[in-house]
């Protein structure tokens, strides 16, 4: 069983963040709300994707926290729940990610 709140894998200069989650709901809604920019928009904000692949362990280490934030403002919108404040969840998610 993997965690919620992510897992890092290194692999010389790179590294590889993974997050599992199991959504219940239809697949088609999962991928509309992280393909299509309007509905994106409901939960993350305004975004421009840059789909590289690689990232800096240093790096993240810091981001692994926000996106398990965005992870959790995802669901609570599929789910139809308040969604909650970014910052506030980091600040509860960031202890668990030592940098």
């Amino acid at each position: 069983m993997s965690s919620r709140l992510g897992e890092l894998a290194i692999d010389g200069d790179r590294t590889t963040m993974t997050f599992r989650r199991h959504l219940p709901y239809p697949v088609e809604r999962v991928w509309a709300a992280l393909t299509d920019p309007l509905e994106r928009k409901a939960w993350f904000g305004e975004t421009v994707i840059d789909g590289r692949t690689g990232l800096s362990e240093q790096n993240a280490r810091g981001f692994i926290p926000g996106t398990h934030a965005f992870f959790d403002r995802l669901e609570a919108w599929l789910d139809g729940t308040e969604i909650p404040d970014w910052s506030d969840r980091y600040a509860e998610l960031a202890p668990s990610h030592p940098g």
